[in-house]
């Protein structure tokens, strides 16, 4: 990314997946892509804590999510390689 203008832009298109997306696994997740989708987030939640920038971490709760949708193509794709362009931005 070359810009903030170019993060800002990522992060608004992955709002609106992510919300979608956080929809549809409310409605679809089976229990144990509930327990994983927690285990991410507890995983993220401690790096945080440890003043880890929790990125990797951030991302593997995204996919979790999106494998949770139950849509075969997932946007987990999509956030991987947002992720790996606003790593590139700092």
């Amino acid at each position: 990314m070359q810009s903030l203008d170019d993060v800002l832009n990522v992060m608004e298109l992955r709002l609106g997946v992510e919300i979608e997306s956080a929809g549809l696994a409310a409605e679809r997740a089976t229990k144990s892509q509930v327990r994983a989708i927690g285990a991410a987030c507890e995983t993220m939640d401690r790096a945080a804590e440890q003043d880890k920038s929790a990125v990797d971490e951030d991302l593997a709760l995204h996919r979790a999510i999106a494998e949770a949708t139950g849509t075969r193509s997932s946007p987990a794709s999509s956030s991987s390689s947002a992720a790996t362009s606003f790593r590139g931005a700092s």
